[in-house]
């Protein structure tokens, strides 16, 4: 699959998106490194996070290097991922 500028969503889109699935996302980064925290916008809880780092390699710009991503129980029975594809 390639990807091409049309085809990435902007932020805003997935914002928008993770309101109308009644979640919120908060991101978080220092430097390179970054935080995403998914919660309920019902409970206020936790359901996950996913937490890694950009990494520029040169010829082929910037690529994201993905370290973990913990979900809780509570997404188990979920319609959709609440990190997308996975």
């Amino acid at each position: 699959m390639v990807v091409t500028a049309a085809t990435i969503p902007t932020m805003s889109e997935i914002m928008d998106s993770s309101k109308a699935q009644k979640l919120q996302l908060k991101l978080q980064t220092l430097g390179p490194f970054f935080r995403i925290t998914v919660s309920s916008l019902e409970t206020e809880k936790e359901l996950g996070r996913a937490e890694g780092f950009i990494k520029i390699w040169f010829g082929a710009g910037k690529i994201l290097h993905l370290d973990n991503i913990r979900l809780k129980s509570e997404t188990m029975g979920m319609e959709k991922s609440i990190f997308g594809i996975g």
